[in-house]
């Protein structure tokens, strides 16, 4: 397993004084999930009942009129022009085109096919105007072809979140469908019992046609361009595999259009996160509308050095969620909808002094969508970069002020399709930053490329979500009459059904407090929810800062329950922490249950005054323990949680 048998865990490490403070985070793997594997879905519509719609086979000159050729001046590689469907422009005629027939179940089910001549592949953006949550949209190809399942309600989430950022363009009620292998995609449309048609609106006044497929291996054809010769595979260097596992081939649209970029699965602070941050390029994705079309494919490589069998990988639907992009340094920081692959890697980074020139870089993309290549380098100067007309300009700056790496290639280069793909240093193989452009190629590898510098991404903002503040501990606070409050530790890692910490005190005219402790001065606090063993929400959380603590109070919450309390967006930062307690007044022995032994224990104290030792035998807050602490267990005799 290389170097990473020694990386098995994230750590915030603090260098000694000459390491300046650095941050880093160390890679890691997604460990495989443990959940059992869904059925495959199938598809329900009656083959002679779909509505058909072929449109005309588009000409060689309006294929290379459409398709923008490879470049590396700070715009994606285009594999994909958009085609008008004049039949389903609307929603009355896709309501039309709709033949419906019933199901076992009592659901409905209706479907559509579009061919696009000599395309690749098809995405199909659903322009969506209204949708039960409980329809069911599938999108498949041949017969023989993967069916892909989309619930309503995901769909609907997908537009509510495009909507919620400001977006109020057509394309952000557009849901693009996976990527359809070959030249015809079906949509079939399944319907509840019961749920009338006509609240259904939805149109298609478009699809993607794609010039390549994971059939044809991702390759462009050549009048486009594919992987130049003198790219090295990445599978000839061993060295590198982790950092080879955290990288994706990506596919995003817009307006019908559909690109090629790279993009790196990144490790976070938050200790046993799988949070599936994903770093890109700005001029990539620069919107969460963009970023809700992305879909991956990962491990994506020649089985060896070698070659040989045909390279495989594993695909990766359902959008992003955008968090984060500028121009700035060309950066765009996404986080995935749905978990990584198991196998990948989230790589890791690192934020602090700016790497000197010479500084040996290696970097790992997807040129021209190909299989994975791998080249090295080294920083060549320090530059800022700003867009101008089609492309972009570069000035050399200092090392502090600057925004970009200039890196010149000794062993391959990059092309259209890399866009967005990290460097690493070579020293302890650290994210340094992500591909803007530049003027490599095979016959000029020596011309320099330019790389957004991570650490003043980091800094600007990807902190909040790359290193969150480190909870420390969590507790329940009660404050006991004549005395001080007191804390009793809950464990935070044992969920809400589990052998959960046991609070045995009565609320008191303070009510339950959950106190959550960090690593850093708390300014905001996010915010807090409180559930119960069902998900679903109990009483109200109502959170409070103080120094380096959030306090939550809990009100609504019957007496004798298990509750789990949430928070989200400490300090702005993308991480959310959670805790789960039982309350059970009399419960001494923290056995989940009150019996006889909880009284005999209660009794044991009688007479004594409250203190940091015995403060959970104070049942009652008086601040002693005495017969009215007695009588309260005795009351309690029976209940369990």
């Amino acid at each position: 397993m290389f170097r990473f048998v020694a990386l098995l865990a994230l750590a915030l490490l603090a260098l000694p004084a000459a390491g300046q403070g650095v941050i880093r985070a160390e890679p890691h793997f997604q460990p495989p999930s443990t959940a059992p594997a869904d059925p495959s879905p199938a598809r329900h519509a009656a083959p002679e009942r779909v509505f058909r719609v072929e449109l005309g086979a588009p000409s060689l000159e309006e294929v290379a009129a459409r398709l923008s050729r490879a470049r590396k001046d700070g715009s994606p590689l285009q594999i994909g022009f958009a085609r008008d469907v004049a039949a389903l422009r609307d929603s009355a005629a896709f309501r039309r085109a709709l033949s419906w027939e019933t199901l076992p179940s009592g659901a409905r089910v209706a479907a559509l096919s579009i061919t696009s001549p000599e395309a690749a592949a098809l995405r199909i953006p659903v322009a969506v105007d209204s949708l039960p949550a409980g329809a069911i949209l599938r999108f498949y190809g041949a017969a023989d072809d993967p069916v892909f399942e989309v619930p309503g309600a995901q769909v609907l989430e997908t537009i509510q979140r495009n909507l919620a950022s400001g977006d109020r363009t057509p394309e952000a009620r557009a849901f693009y469908s996976p990527v359809i292998e070959g030249a015809t995609a079906t949509l079939e449309v399944e319907l509840p019992a019961a749920v009338a048609d006509d609240t259904l609106r939805l149109a298609v006044g478009a699809i993607s046609h794609l010039v390549t497929s994971a059939r044809l291996g991702f390759v462009l054809p050549k009048a486009f361009g594919d992987a130049d010769t003198c790219e090295v595979d990445v599978m000839c260097h061993a060295e590198w595999t982790v950092e080879s596992n955290a990288v994706a081939r990506m596919i995003f649209s817009e307006h019908g259009h559909s690109y090629y970029c790279t993009g790196t699965l990144l490790a976070n602070l938050q200790p046993g996160s799988t949070t599936p941050y994903f770093l890109t390029a700005n001029h990539c994705i620069s919107t969460p509308t963009v970023a809700s079309t992305l879909q991956t494919r990962w491990l994506y490589r020649h089985p060896t050095c070698a070659g040989g069998a045909e390279p495989a990988g594993v695909t990766l639907t359902g959008g992003a969620t955008w968090l984060y992009s500028t121009e700035d340094t060309d950066t765009s920081f996404l986080r995935l909808n749905n978990p990584a692959p198991a196998g990948t890697a989230f790589a890791g980074w690192i934020a602090g002094p700016v790497p000197p020139t010479g500084t040996d870089i290696t970097g790992i993309h997807h040129p021209s969508g190909d299989v994975q290549k791998i080249s090295f380098g080294d920083i060549s100067d320090y530059v800022i970069c700003t867009p101008k007309g089609q492309g972009f300009g570069c000035v050399p700056s200092s090392a502090g002020a600057a925004t970009f790496y200039q890196v010149v290639w000794r062993e391959g280069v990059t092309e259209g399709g890399s866009s967005g793909s990290a460097i690493w240093d070579d020293a302890g193989q650290y994210v340094r930053g992500q591909l803007y452009g530049g003027s490599s190629y095979c016959s000029s590898p020596t011309a320099p490329d330019y790389y957004g510098r991570f650490d003043v991404a980091f800094n600007a903002s990807l902190k909040k979500w790359l290193a969150p503040p480190l909870l420390v501990s969590v507790a329940s606070r009660k404050f006991h009459a004549g005395a001080s409050s007191f804390d009793l530790p809950i464990v935070s890692s044992v969920p809400v059904t589990g052998d959960v910490s046991v609070e045995p005190r009565v609320a008191g005219t303070a009510g339950h407090q959950i106190v959550f402790a960090f690593d850093t001065t708390v300014s905001s606090t996010g915010t807090a929810v409180s559930t119960g063993v069902d998900g679903l929400p109990l009483g109200t959380a109502s959170p409070m800062a103080g120094a380096n603590e959030v306090t939550v109070s809990l009100s609504g919450i019957p007496a004798t329950t298990r509750v789990k309390v949430t928070l989200t967006g400490v300090n702005g930062s993308g991480a959310s922490y959670s805790a789960s307690v039982g309350l059970l007044v009399g419960d001494d022995d923290s056995s989940r249950a009150v019996d006889s032994l909880d009284v005999d224990g209660v009794k044991g104290y009688s007479g004594l005054t409250v203190d940091a030792g015995n403060f959970r035998h104070d049942l009652n807050l008086s601040g002693a323990m005495t017969a009215a602490d007695i009588l309260v267990a005795k009351g309690r005799v029976g209940l369990a949680i």
